[in-house]
């Protein structure tokens, strides 16, 4: 989010160049090969932004609706698991966890990210950073 103010609050910043060198240019300080040159600089850099901009967004979007996927299938884990068949839980299993090994009397299991750091709020009930 901060770096989608940042691309925002710069891309605001370049008209006012822009401005400046048509007004250097309408007074013939400027030639107009380097009004061309530079106008063409602003109007690309606007365009970068604009693009980065977007793919931020894009990027945003999608770690959201991962992120509710995932707490989902972390909350129904148990529940998808009694009425999902063999090949499904072995899927399942697969997904969850990163390693398991047998002890000779317990299973001992590692889950994958981000299922861990899920585990370990819940069982602390501090849900914030820090």
């Amino acid at each position: 989010m901060i770096a989608l103010r940042l691309m925002g609050s710069h891309r605001d910043s370049i008209p006012k160049p822009r401005k400046n060198l048509t007004r250097l240019y309408v007074v013939r300080w400027i030639t107009q090969d380097f009004y061309d040159k530079k106008f063409k600089e602003y109007k690309n850099k606007q365009n970068d932004i604009l693009t980065q901009s977007e793919r931020h967004s894009k990027a945003d979007e999608t770690y959201y609706i991962e992120a509710t996927k995932v707490l989902e299938l972390a909350s129904r884990a148990y529940e998808l698991f009694e009425k999902a068949d063999l090949e499904e839980k072995r899927e399942l299993l697969k997904y969850l966890f990163q390693n398991s090994n047998w002890n000779g009397k317990s299973l001992d299991i590692t889950l994958q990210k981000p299922f861990d750091v899920i585990l370990s709020h819940a069982k602390t009930q501090n849900w914030l950073p820090g």
